[in-house]
């Protein structure tokens, strides 16, 4: 039983740490890849004002999914630790407070999703 847990525990975070990689692996035929540094400049000259929403909606598109990774893996622990309380108060409330506070990081994370978007898309 314990090795399968380890394992488990192996495998979610193998696939928490590829998951963003999986998940938004597109093909975006749009992209100019001869665009280069021109002088002392850190960017280039061919990056428009529309890339830089682009970009920080993937990067929190990325954040938001480790966020949801992460809070799975919290919700999975906090049954597993609710599981083998044996009914003892202590430990029944440790695990009902992880399985809370994954839940209430989740809504934040989709709150801060939605106002981000908000503000990326009207500005």
């Amino acid at each position: 039983m314990i090795k399968t847990i380890k394992k488990l525990g192996k495998l979610t975070i193998i696939l928490a740490v590829f998951y963003p990689v999986i998940a938004f692996a597109d093909i975006n035929e749009n992209v100019n890849y001869k665009c280069q540094p021109s002088g002392n400049s850190a960017f280039p000259e061919c990056v428009s004002k529309s890339d830089i929403p682009a970009l920080l909606s993937l990067v929190i598109k990325v954040l938001l999914g480790l966020v949801g990774t992460v809070a799975v893996l919290f919700i999975i622990i906090g049954g597993i630790q609710y599981v083998t309380s044996a009914g003892n108060p202590d430990s029944v409330g440790r695990a009902k407070n992880t399985i809370l506070y994954a839940v209430i990081g989740v809504i934040v994370a989709i709150i801060a999703y939605a106002a981000v978007n908000f503000i990326i898309k009207n500005f």
